[in-house]
Order: structure tokens, then C-alpha cells, then sequence
């Protein structure tokens, strides 16, 4: 497994990284970072894959939207209001 050891420079904001194959290597440098009075970081590297796929533009399915369907409750009130129409008109 791979450490890297980040050091902080004593008197500024900048990080050196010093790279250590196993833990026995990376205490050594962390104690010797630590008696030294500097700000020390362990990391681990990690092993990972990355997969993009590009396809062509426009080439997606879009998904269509369905359309509004009247509910029963505002078609009833519909045929109410034709027949109250069609009372008037007779």
C-alpha cells in the first residue's frame, strides 16, 4: 500500500509530499516531521477507474410528457353545465 506524507512548510501555506511504500517508512518521516514541529498529514492512494461515454448530440430519447388527462369529477360537471344549456334553449 502506497503513503504519502504531507509536510507543511514551517513558515508558509505550501505542503511538500514525500511518498513512503510502507507504514515503517511513513512513521519514520512523520516522526521526524513531528520533532521538527511541523504539520504533518498521512494519505493513502487509492485505486479507482473512471468511465465517461460521449454519445452523439440529439442522439438521447427524450421523454415525452403525457398530456392532461380531464378528471371524471371535471367531466361530470361539464355534461351538468351542457344539459343546463340545452334546458335553456328548449
Amino acid at each position: 500500500m502506497d503513503y504519502q506524507v504531507w509536510i507543511k512548510d514551517q513558515y508558509g501555506d505550501s505542503w511538500s509530499r514525500e511518498d513512503a511504500g510502507d507504514a515503517g517508512s511513513a512513521k519514520r518521516l512523520i516522526l521526524a516531521a513531528s520533532k521538527e514541529g511541523k504539520e504533518v498529514v498521512l494519505t493513502v492512494e487509492v485505486p479507482f477507474s473512471l468511465e465517461l461515454k460521449v454519445g452523439e448530440p440529439g442522439g438521447e430519447v427524450k421523454k415525452r410528457k403525457a398530456g392532461k388527462e380531464p378528471a371524471a369529477e371535471e367531466t361530470q360537471e361539464e355534461a351538468t353545465k351542457s344539459e343546463a344549456d340545452q334546458n335553456q334553449a328548449e
